[in-house]
């Protein structure tokens, strides 16, 4: 099982009577091959239609140094240090956040544009929670999105460098910037990771939705209401008719009132769940805030400063280890440096080791062919010993002998 992200058409937007959303059309995929050797069936993206509902639209956000929106980046990833048993561990989660969401109701449909059918459907992006993603995409008119995939059924052609795709599922959409590169990357595919923290942040989405499309039904209903009444007062005004036409057409009034009346009643009801959903849906917010504030732009505003003060915490962990790890470092690099005696200046090596420019093997090997031409150059591994002829000394053993008792010498002659 693998999941990998792939380039689509695009997204639009739509101006619709409700502050908090911003109704979306995505341009989602189409049947072939694509530009970097991906080939998906028009088969496969059928079987896949119906999992692109109730999916949720991410998005990671850029922002210059005094915190302005500036686009939509990638599938960005943050790292992590994290104390464990007798050291750090690094550990790697994915930072996009959702933005808005594919509804139950998206209407997924196919359209042909500029000759290539596309699979299309509709979604919503939330402006209050999405932080500016929403004014992005008014700016831009529509932005490029990649769609987050669960590839249950795929094979690589090597002879003709083809990646098929025949079977998937949908795991999201996710907006891009427009500096993001399009295609896949090869035959390599991406793994994405679905963060347990979007339940939350969807159920305020979906109440949204809920209300929106309620509100829509309410007016259809006001309409037939209206057409109805019409109807009964051009009925009670007409006086020439028959006496069994005029007992039909008070049936069919009588009839008509009581509809009328109980579709009230369901809008009323259906308005106060509404009211309730709206309540119950920010106790979803309990388990990561000590306390709940009573509107859903205070939960997203508090929860904007948590990740705020997260990504400060993290960088300044990241600064920490930077300086841990460099540190030892340079007590490597200083430690293989003292196990060779050489003269030349090996200032350069060292800096391209401590900036891994080269690794510690091949600092190492680099001073051990120094140090090799070092003792070439000297001929030999111990000094130089003049050489002197050797020295003997003969002792005679007749030296100091007095020959005949010393009769010679006692007499004057020798």
């Amino acid at each position: 099982m693998q999941f990998s992200n792939i380039k689509c058409k695009s997204m639009q937007f739509e101006n619709i009577e409700n502050t908090n959303l911003m109704k979306v059309t995505l341009s989602i995929v189409h049947p072939g091959l694509n530009d970097k050797g991906t080939f998906i069936s028009e088969n496969a993206i059928r079987n896949a239609e119906e999992s692109i509902k109730n999916k949720p639209i991410l998005a990671y956000i850029l922002r210059d140094d005094e915190g302005n929106v500036e686009d939509f980046d990638t599938h960005n990833m943050d790292v992590k240090l994290v104390e464990v048993g007798n050291g750090y561990e690094l550990k790697t989660h994915y930072v996009e956040v959702p933005i808005g969401v594919i509804s139950e109701s998206c209407n997924p449909r196919y359209v042909n544009i500029d000759g290539i059918e596309y699979f299309q459907c509709d979604g919503y992006v939330w402006r209050n929670y999405g932080n500016g993603a929403a004014e992005l995409i008014e700016d831009n008119e529509f932005k490029s999105v990649s769609m987050e995939i669960q590839i249950l059924d795929g094979e690589f052609d090597k002879h003709n460098d083809i990646y098929t795709i025949n079977n998937y599922v949908y795991e999201g959409v996710t907006v891009l910037g427009d500096h993001v590169l399009p295609g896949i990357g090869g035959a390599k595919i991406q793994k994405y990771s679905v963060c347990t923290d979007y339940k939350d942040a969807l159920a305020d989405i979906y109440k949204e939705i809920y209300s929106l499309e309620r509100k829509e039904a309410s007016m259809e209903t006001e309409i037939i209401k209206e057409e109805v009444q019409s109807e009964e007062v051009v009925e009670e005004t007409t006086e020439i008719v028959e006496d069994n036409e005029q007992e039909t057409v008070m049936e069919t009034i009588e009839e008509t009132e009581e509809q009328v009346v109980e579709v009230e009643e369901n809008v009323i009801e259906e308005t106060e769940e509404v009211v309730e959903e709206e309540t119950e849906s920010l106790d979803v917010f309990s388990n990561i805030l000590e306390e709940v504030p009573s509107t859903l732009k205070e939960v997203a505003n508090i929860i904007g400063e948590k990740f705020s003060a997260m990504n400060e915490e993290l960088n300044e962990l990241r600064e920490f280890k930077s300086k841990i790890d460099l540190e030892e470092l340079k007590g490597q690099v200083d430690e293989i440096s003292n196990k060779y005696d050489l003269d030349v200046d090996t200032t350069e090596l060292k800096e391209k080791a401590i900036t891994k420019d080269i690794t510690l093997e091949q600092f190492e090997k680099e001073l051990k062919v120094l140090f090799a031409e070092k003792v070439l150059e000297n001929g030999k591994f111990s000094k130089d010993v003049k050489e002197e002829p050797a020295k003997v000394t003969v002792t005679s053993h007749e030296e100091g002998k007095i020959i005949y008792g010393g009769l010679f010498e006692k007499h004057g002659l020798k």
